[in-house]
């Protein structure tokens, strides 16, 4: 009986979890729209989707970012230099695609390139996207090996997860934790 209890109790955890990933190519023509051939491929992955419009970066919850270039550089998350408080994403729908696009507060992210995000590797190579105050499209970006490009962010997937990974997380628990009681009560 009481391992029916702890199934509940796991079934209740197990809620689905969702995720909105933008896809992201970069060309090295600064002028509008992307022209082969493609300077680098990336992914924003992000918990909270809060629609079209601008908003704060903080709105996204938990996110994983990945910008590969031609280059060789790679940019991830834990790269990001700039103040997130400082960040916008911009959200819009023409017709049926979805487009991203960073911004800032006003005066840059606070970042040491002056983008409205700025990232820095490893290596010490940089990346950093257009802030507002160029008064442009928020569409260009800087890579230090490749300079200035053009990016484009559209929605690739919004896919709930059925629950399935969460419901065996919270059946192994329980099947740990009723193993642990019977050990303990003999």
């Amino acid at each position: 009986m009481k391992f029916i209890k702890y199934l509940v109790v796991a079934l209740a955890v197990a809620l689905p979890l969702s995720a909105t990933t933008f896809n992201f190519v970069f060309d090295s023509d600064f002028s509008s729209g992307i022209q082969a051939p493609l300077a680098g491929t990336g992914t924003f992955t992000f918990a909270t989707d809060p629609g079209d419009g601008t908003h704060a970066f903080s709105s996204l919850g938990a996110f994983s970012m990945n910008f590969s270039f031609t280059s060789g550089d790679v940019f991830t998350e834990f790269d990001i230099k700039s103040d997130l408080a400082l960040v916008r994403v911009v959200f819009s729908t023409v017709g049926s695609v979805r487009r991203l696009q960073f911004s800032d507060t006003g005066s840059g992210s606070g970042g040491p390139f002056l983008g409205s995000i700025d990232f820095e590797n490893s290596l010490g190579r940089f990346l950093t996207f257009e802030p507002s105050s160029t008064g442009g499209n928020l569409d260009l970006y800087f890579e230090s090996q490749l300079g200035l490009g053009s990016y484009n962010a559209t929605l690739a997937t919004s896919v709930p997860d059925d629950g399935s990974t969460a419901l065996l997380a919270a059946i192994g628990l329980v099947v740990v934790f009723a193993g642990t009681r019977r050990r303990f009560t003999r």
